[in-house]
């Protein structure tokens, strides 16, 4: 089981997010901001509410945006960048915890609306500066993105039973 770092604010998050984007060796910022200005150009937003931004980039690199210079897993990078914003925004109370071994064995078990099961086709969840796959896994990578009781967003990697296990509560 991995589990995420200590959560960073969103500005470092997002900042650390976009410098291996903009150029894994940082030696420019180019391409970066030229990826922006043509979302900026080429996508009509159609939300206007700030946390949507990322909803709409990936709308943006599915329909209109050419990627043959991005790195091949950008959307699903970018899918993934979105569902820990969108956890970490999501208005859920968490209910009461089960107190004893009745209540755990007459509990109608389902999985929480702030855990979502995902399957990628690249590592999304090691990605980094020094960590950028070239060719997609020869299986799928399973993973439960969720928000715990104290409000962080971690994850852990599934193996396919469990995946499948979760997939069908």
């Amino acid at each position: 089981m991995s589990q995420q770092p200590k959560p960073q604010s969103f500005i470092d998050t997002q900042h650390q997010f976009t410098a291996f984007l903009r150029d894994p060796d940082n030696t420019a910022d180019e391409t970066w901001h030229g990826m922006i200005r043509d979302f900026m150009i080429k996508h009509r937003c159609k939300t206007p509410l700030f946390h949507e931004i990322a909803r709409e980039f990936m709308a943006y690199l599915e329909n209109e945006r050419d990627k043959s210079n991005d790195p091949i897993f950008i959307q699903e990078l970018a899918h993934y960048e979105w569902v820990e914003l969108a956890l970490s925004v999501l208005d859920y109370e968490q209910p009461a915890t089960l107190n004893s071994l009745v209540d755990n064995l007459e509990a109608n078990w389902k999985t929480s609306p702030v855990a979502w099961p995902l399957s990628y086709h690249y590592p999304v969840h090691q990605i980094g500066p020094n960590f950028q796959p070239n060719q997609a896994s020869d299986n799928p990578i399973h993973l439960l993105v969720y928000r715990n009781l104290d409000d962080s967003i971690t994850f852990m990697e599934l193996n396919p039973v469990s995946a499948r296990l979760i997939d069908l509560l």
